[in-house]
């Protein structure tokens, strides 16, 4: 709201400038002391913060409780197009966190199993027209990182450093929990930074992902 202006000095008036302002300020304040007008005042102070407040209420409704139903009914129609079986569940980590776990083709354990790491904002759903291709020699992994999707929100620390470790180790207890000895990470975006990140530190955990055709490589970047 902008501060009222008291009027111009007509020209040719021969009061001179500073009785004229103080009386025209008297002037025009004087009805903002009545009852009717400062009710009014109000009035356009609250829609000015009901406006202004207007793009916090635009989007609160997506954050109630609910939003955890709507995301499993969002994941289960993005998973749709899947026809193959998989297993679903969370992997709990001994600190109380949970990891939203899918599983395909676990009969064929023989094979290092390939462990999809999604990107910033993404969750298991991004991998979908990638699955079933990616699953038919050998079995395959994919998880919400924490802070994402299904898993849970932990707190993470403001240090870079110390949130990349808090990632690292997450996955690296999710191995142990999964029971994986070896596996092939292929990440995306964040994913793709994670998974750099966890080879680097278990070098001896992780395997290349080179190995994959450029058929599968081009799909996944297509698809993706």
């Amino acid at each position: 709201m902008f501060p009222p202006v008291a009027p111009c000095c007509p020209v040719g008036h021969t009061e001179d400038m500073g009785s004229f302002k103080k009386s025209s300020e008297r002037n025009f304040f004087k009805p903002l002391h009545s009852a009717e007008c400062g009710r009014h005042v109000q009035e356009l102070y609250v829609l000015y913060c009901c406006y202004r407040l207007g793009w916090l209420f635009s989007w609160l409704p997506a954050w109630c409780p609910t939003s955890l139903l709507h995301l499993k009914e969002a994941e289960d129609k993005m998973l749709k197009c899947i026809t193959s079986t998989y297993n679903k569940r969370y992997v709990y980590l001994a600190n109380g966190n949970k990891i939203w776990t899918l599983t395909f083709s676990p009969d064929l354990s023989r094979k290092t199993p390939l462990v999809l790491l999604h990107g910033f904002g993404g969750g298991v759903g991004m991998w979908a027209l990638n699955f079933e291709e990616l699953c038919e020699n050998r079995t395959v992994h994919a998880f919400d990182l924490l802070g994402f999707g299904r898993s849970s929100r932990p707190h993470f620390d403001t240090d870079a450093r110390e949130a990349e470790n808090q990632f690292v180790e997450s996955i690296e207890e999710w191995r142990k929990e999964m029971g994986l000895e070896k596996m092939i990470l292929l990440g995306h975006n964040l994913g793709g930074f994670l998974a750099a990140a966890y080879s680097l530190k278990y070098p001896s955990r992780s395997k290349p992902c080179s190995a994959f055709k450029t058929r599968f490589q081009t799909k996944i970047c297509i698809d993706v």
